[in-house]
């Protein structure tokens, strides 16, 4: 009886037939500098693949984080606010949007070497 009431009505969408919230927005734009607003809830190994760069994250980065936006909390050490930055490795990471605690959009940039280095 009780399988008979956890059945799913003929006919009813399944349960994971859609996202709760779902969004035609994309989770990562390149801009035409080359950098990237990304959104907080992208994975970090997805924003490494992102950035071509295996060595965007520390292996201490990728156990601790899942997520971008854990990332910026993470190194800022807080709940950011838009316009917070910081630079790590190769890349500086700017907080753009921020929707109540959660960091919604991060805009990515390669940091351009200093000129006469190479």
């Amino acid at each position: 009886v009780l399988g008979a009431a956890l059945e799913r009505p003929r006919g009813a969408p399944s349960w994971n037939a859609a996202p709760l919230h779902p969004s035609d927005e994309p989770d990562a734009v390149q801009r035409h500098d080359g950098s990237w607003l990304v959104d907080g809830t992208k994975p970090l190994v997805e924003v490494e693949e992102l950035l071509d760069d295996n060595d965007a994250f520390t292996a201490e980065d990728e156990e601790n984080y899942q997520t971008l936006g854990g990332y910026v909390m993470g190194r800022l050490d807080r709940i950011p606010r838009a316009g917070d930055r910081f630079t790590s490795g190769a890349f500086t990471y700017e907080v753009m949007d921020m929707d109540g605690n959660r960091v919604d959009k991060v805009l990515v940039t390669k940091v351009e070497e200093e000129a006469g280095e190479g």
